[in-house]
């Protein structure tokens, strides 16, 4: 799966040799893309976060928290995104709902692993 600044979502199901374009509802820049639980999610410049649970064919638009979105993983069952001032978000139905999570700052987070 990759993502690109245009709104492209593009996938390969045969380990890279071929992509093919997926269905997404937007045209923004989408930063990043997670996958766990059969589930993909991908964070957008303005906000929206996507999801996909079939192989990432489609993408539907899923909530847009308000905040500029730039990074998203999958661990221990749980879905966090990252984002400006500070902004957390984490989901643990598969992407599905998010809540707003105090992060304890409000400076730009880029990026989450765990």
């Amino acid at each position: 799966m990759a993502v690109s600044n245009s709104g492209n979502i593009v996938r390969s199901t045969d380990n890279g040799t071929t992509w093919d374009n997926a269905t997404d509802p937007i045209t923004g820049n989408i930063w990043v893309v997670g996958f766990g639980n059969n589930t993909f999610v991908a964070v957008v410049h303005h906000g929206m976060i996507l999801r996909s649970t079939d192989n990432g064919s489609n993408f539907s638009a899923v909530v847009d928290p308000g905040n500029h979105l730039t990074g998203v993983e999958f661990g221990n069952n749980t879905f966090v995104a990252v984002g400006v001032f500070g902004g957390l978000y984490r989901s643990t139905d598969n992407g599905s709902n998010w809540a707003s999570v105090t992060s304890g700052t409000t400076g730009r987070l880029r990026g989450v692993a765990f």
